[in-house]
């Protein structure tokens, strides 16, 4: 346990001491996002994060050293992908192909297979020989959510300590001993979002992740879930796991549900996530962290009390679809979310301390507008234009 502690230190002081040696180096080699078209931020930023919390990881897997190489090698891939699409915009086809060889090493080199799937419809469910593939699906997919979520400051990371810290928790109720990668994924988390999160509303976040750091994050969450699942066995059901990584995934697959329905590339950037939408309804960026923070907590922890209280797995399943109903239906009425959003937000603020900005401009200004001077993902189209000024 002194190892572990020791490792866990390690890993937090090495990315928080990195961060600001790699601001420069970054600048000089064209490792930063640059303001423009969809973004938002005004000044050029560092992409380091992603590389502060490698070098974090590295650091304290030098005292820790998992017995877990081909894991290993596959964070590391993942995060040399994120870092050449970071300078050099890689196709999303190449990308995919680099997720699913991570994923493919992760399961065949270190059997991390997600072969126990508990009872969620009131039966017991298993795949057989198709819970490799399955697993693989999974790795792919959350790898892609949490990299869709990183729209907002200290959102990602956010998602990213809560999810493992909540697994860590079930882990100990579980009488599981805390697997030595998400002890590391929690230290360097908190050492980047000390220059990432919005401890004020109008702080502006000295360094972004980047695609690096979102992969490299992304397999380390779906690493320690595989994990848990693996060594609790039967004592955690898969659902519960599910639970905790349940509202990056339900807003990536119906954000790409929704692109495909319009004929439109399922990876096309848009202005639907979940932060974009409390965005529009005014809230700043540290209120829209806490708040999708404060429900994936939520719903964390209703899960895990009802398997404290020895409730049947497909109780589990049903908070899940009530979620995901409820989420459905937020991102279908973006525009009516928003305006609900506002005037609650109104209600519970202070007249002299609300933003001054007409709700007609927020939400009658159209689409069209805010598509154009929103900060998205990477895979705008051309992420270095000027974005048109909006009357107001």
């Amino acid at each position: 346990m002194e190892s572990l502690a020791n490792g866990l230190i390690l890993a937090f002081l090495a990315t928080a001491a990195a961060v600001p040696f790699l601001r420069h180096p970054a600048k000089a080699f064209g490792w930063v996002d640059r303001p423009g078209g969809r973004k938002k931020h005004h000044k050029i930023t560092p992409l380091t994060g992603g590389p502060a919390m490698a070098l974090g990881l590295l650091a304290g897997l030098a005292t820790l050293r998992p017995d877990q190489p081909f894991t290993l090698g596959a964070l590391g891939l993942l995060f040399l992908l994120g870092l050449l699409d970071d300078r050099i915009d890689l196709s999303a086809t190449l990308k995919l192909a680099g997720k699913i060889i991570a994923a493919l090493a992760m399961v065949f080199g270190d059997g991390l297979v997600v072969s126990e799937h508990g009872v969620p419809f009131g039966f017991s469910l298993s795949l057989g020989v198709l819970s490799a593939p399955f697993t693989i699906l999974l790795i792919v997919g959350f790898l892609s959510a949490l990299n869709m979520a990183d729209g907002s400051d200290g959102l990602a990371g956010s998602i990213t300590l809560i999810s493992v810290t909540a697994l860590m928790l079930i882990g100990h109720f579980a009488k599981v001993s805390p697997a030595p990668l998400a002890g590391l994924t929690v230290a360097i988390t908190l050492a980047f979002l000390l220059y990432n999160f919005p401890f004020r509303q109008a702080r502006r976040a000295k360094i972004f992740m980047g695609d690096s750091g979102s992969l490299l994050l992304g397999g380390l969450i779906a690493v320690s879930a595989i994990d848990l699942s693996q060594r609790a066995g039967n004592a955690v059901p898969p659902m519960l796991v599910a639970a905790v990584l349940a509202l990056p995934v339900f807003d990536c697959l119906i954000l790409m549900g929704r692109r495909m329905a319009k004929g439109q590339s399922p990876m096309q950037a848009d202005r639907d996530h979940l932060h974009f939408i409390f965005e529009r309804a005014g809230l700043g960026k540290r209120s829209i962290v806490l708040l999708i923070g404060a429900g994936l907590a939520l719903v964390s922890a209703f899960a895990t009390l009802l398997w404290l209280a020895k409730a049947p797995d497909y109780a589990i399943t049903v908070l899940l679809a009530a979620v995901f109903w409820g989420h459905l239906t937020l991102m279908r009425r973006a525009w009516r979310s928003a305006q609900l959003l506002r005037t609650v937000s109104n209600l519970a603020t202070p007249a002299s301390a609300r933003e001054q900005v007409p709700l007609r401009v927020i939400l009658g200004a159209g689409e069209k507008a805010d598509d154009k001077t929103a900060e998205t993902s990477k895979d705008s189209p051309n992420p270095t234009a000027r974005a048109p000024k909006v009357r107001r």
